[in-house]
C-alpha cells in the first residue's frame, strides 16, 4: 500500500460512512455475521491486492478498485430492488465526492454487477470503483 492509495481508501471510507454504510472486511466479519447483525447495506472493503495505486509514468492513470455491496431487503422493497437503489446511492456518493484526500480527479462507479446466487432476503454484488488520478499530484504530495 502506498501513502496516497491510504489516504484516498481513508477518505472513501469516511464519505460511505457518512452516507449510512457500514464497512467491514471479509477478514473481519463474514456472511454468518452480517445475517445476524442485520445489517441493511454493508460495502466490503477492497482486499489488498487491489489497493495498491502502482505509480506509472503516465500523467493520467485509472486504478480500479472493486468493491461488494450486500443489502437485505426492506419492508418495501426486495433485496434486488434494494441493492440497485443502494448501489446509485453510493455512486451518487463517490461521484459527489471527487476529490479523494486531494488527490484525485475523479471517482465514479463504472459497473454493477449483482450477484445471481444469493437469494432474499439478501443481495449482494460487485461494484466496480474506477479512481482517476494524477501522477505529478502524487509524486509531488499532492
Amino acid at each position: 500500500m502506498t501513502t496516497q492509495s491510504n489516504l484516498i481508501l481513508a477518505k472513501l471510507k469516511t464519505v460511505l460512512t457518512a452516507a449510512g454504510f457500514a464497512l467491514v472486511t471479509t477478514r473481519r466479519l463474514g456472511w454468518q455475521e452480517l445475517t445476524a447483525a442485520q445489517f441493511s447495506a454493508v460495502i466490503i472493503e477492497p482486499g489488498p491486492d487491489s489497493q495498491n495505486i502502482g505509480l506509472q509514468s503516465q500523467a493520467e492513470s485509472n486504478w480500479r478498485v472493486p468493491l461488494r455491496l450486500h443489502v437485505k431487503k426492506t419492508t418495501t422493497l426486495s433485496a434486488s430492488d434494494n441493492w440497485r437503489e443502494q448501489a446509485a446511492i453510493v455512486g451518487k456518493t463517490i461521484a459527489a465526492n471527487r476529490q479523494l484526500g486531494g488527490l484525485v480527479i475523479k471517482a465514479e462507479i463504472t459497473g454493477k454487477q449483482p450477484d445471481t446466487s444469493v437469494y432474499e432476503p439478501w443481495a449482494s454484488g460487485t461494484l466496480d470503483l474506477t479512481i482517476r488520478y494524477r501522477f505529478n499530484e502524487l509524486t509531488q504530495g499532492g
